[in-house]
């Protein structure tokens, strides 16, 4: 009975029967539950086997179950379109909706799915196997991300000569590495003894904090010890933690003078990336005596994005490169940009917020083959965003139409709101 297998879940048993950590439950609890959801929206009365194996990289989950023809093809299907990172447009049922719901949670966060059926007699065989990591599975129990104001950023020396401790220290780096991103708490407890003293240990401390976890505060006092350690030592700053200083400066403090400075020393020692980050940084500030500055910056920033190996990442990427194409009216120049990330629907439906302000900016413009061709070619961008190409399409607002009401209004404020802050006229 599904019921059953449901309730076993639920009320942990399956958890305690797998003796799984504290920091695992949580998520694995949601692994359970979501593979359970589709054999649940799927079975027909029938026996139904179901295997959960702890294995080295983490655990593996196997189910069979009888299903229907009609079902047994809809999860199919689905899955090969989560797969080639599309979505479907028939989810008018209840069930259709669970089923893509539970494949896209899986997909997320599982490292290998399989799914088939076979027909046996007048029945439809289902089979499921799913494979999660720990890493996946982590969970590390947060606090409130805010500035500690007891956080003493001067570096500290070791009580003993440096030379002494060499061995130790490194032994101590090299077992926490071990648990980077994957046991945050782990990681934190061997490093605690080097903290303020020793600079990969801030600076391990602060990543953690800032990739992981999401507490870009925390982490902004490890990395400021961190440099001050590395001053003090003449340590060469990694490229990479005046970005991350840069991009918390801008995003969560707020202080885009200060996060200029941080992506020009981390240009000056190598890091191509803070090229595009510093682009970003005059577009959404405005700074329109810089936009020539800004166009030179993402023609050197996009020379990298090919060579980024995570999608998401390279897609947001060319997202910025194109921005700053058009904030300079290189159309041809942002076209070619934005193919990459508008053709990836999937994409551009999680990253809304910013595919938004893109399309005001090119409204704003108002160069009429640029917009044409967005609307030939990626016409489920008129869908999402209808207000914005209604603008577009009438110079006349007449009040008594329903058009020109809420979304249609707000849609036109922010236009204007653009060419303002850009002093475009036209």
């Amino acid at each position: 009975m599904n019921w059953k297998v449901y309730s076993n879940v639920n009320n942990g048993t399956v958890l305690n029967i797998l003796n799984a950590k504290e920091e695992h439950r949580s998520n694995l609890f949601g692994f359970l539950h979501n593979t359970l959801g589709i054999m649940n929206y799927t079975n027909k009365s029938g026996q139904i086997f179901y295997e959960i194996k702890e294995v080295d990289f983490g655990y593996t989950m196997t189910l069979n179950w009888t299903s229907t023809k009609l079902k047994s093809e809809t999860t199919k299907y689905y899955l090969d379109l989560l797969n080639n990172q599309s979505k479907p447009t028939d989810l008018t049922t209840d069930w259709r909706n669970a089923i893509f719901g539970y494949l896209q949670r899986l997909v997320n966060d599982c490292r290998k799915i399989d799914y088939n059926f076979v027909q046996e007699a007048k029945e439809y065989k289902a089979n499921l196997y799913c494979e999660i990591t720990y890493e996946k599975l982590y969970s590390f129990p947060k606090g409130e991300d805010k500035p500690d104001e007891n956080f003493e950023v001067k570096a500290q020396r070791f009580s003993v000569p440096h030379e002494l401790l060499a061995d130790l220290i490194n032994e101590n780096i090299e077992e926490a590495l071990k648990y980077f991103g994957n046991d945050h708490q782990k990681l934190f407890d061997i490093l605690k003894p080097l903290e303020s003293k020793e600079f990969l240990a801030d600076f391990l401390i602060g990543a953690t904090y800032f990739m992981y976890l999401d507490m870009p505060n925390k982490a902004y006092s490890y990395f400021q010890r961190a440099i001050k350690i590395a001053e003090e030592n003449r340590i060469q700053l990694p490229p990479v933690l005046l970005d991350f200083i840069g991009s918390i400066e801008f995003q969560t403090l707020k202080n885009p003078e200060e996060a200029e400075q941080s992506f020009i020393k981390s240009m000056l020692i190598g890091n191509e990336e803070a090229f595009l980050k510093l682009a970003y940084l005059y577009l959404q500030q405005g700074q329109n005596d810089k936009k020539e500055i800004a166009l030179s910056f993402a023609k050197m920033g996009e020379q990298i994005l090919p060579y980024d190996e995570d999608e998401s990442h390279r897609l947001a990427g060319y997202h910025i490169v194109a921005s700053v194409y058009l904030w300079n009216e290189e159309f041809d120049l942002a076209e070619q940009a934005h193919s990459y990330f508008l053709k990836n629907e999937t994409w551009c439906e999680e990253y809304a917020d910013i595919i938004k302000p893109y399309l005001l900016l090119a409204i704003a413009y108002d160069n009429t083959n640029f917009i044409t061709n967005i609307i030939t070619d990626y016409i489920f961008v008129t869908k999402k965003f209808p207000a914005i190409f209604d603008v577009w399409h009438f110079d006349t607002i007449n009040p008594f139409d329903k058009r020109f009401k809420g979304d249609f209004i707000e849609t036109l404020k922010l236009l204007e709101l653009v060419k303002e802050m850009y002093k475009i006229n036209n």
